[in-house]
């Protein structure tokens, strides 16, 4: 499930948060939110990953930025991140 499709259902806190912290560790009452979403719509979840998880879907802009992350932490997959940012810049 894309953020295009979670995001209508999403509280106008959590998308400001998302807005303004686009990228940063999602705090687990906001990806509860998400979760719950994405279970409603029996939907598989693709909003998020966690770090080395997946290589690939995070891609740091320098080979510090992982280290930075904190490892039980769920981030934003980086389609989400733009997805948020284009639809930031547009509203």
């Amino acid at each position: 499930m894309g953020m295009e499709q979670i995001w209508p259902g999403l509280s106008a806190e959590t998308r400001d948060w998302l807005i303004a912290n686009n990228g940063d560790a999602v705090p687990v009452d906001i990806a509860t939110e998400i979760d719950e979403l994405v279970d409603a719509a029996d939907a598989e979840d693709v909003w998020a990953v966690e770090p080395g998880a997946a290589p690939g879907v995070l891609e740091p802009e320098d080979e510090d930025q992982d280290a930075d992350q904190d490892p039980g932490a769920r981030y934003l997959a980086e389609d989400a991140i733009d997805w948020i940012e284009e639809t930031a810049n547009d509203e």
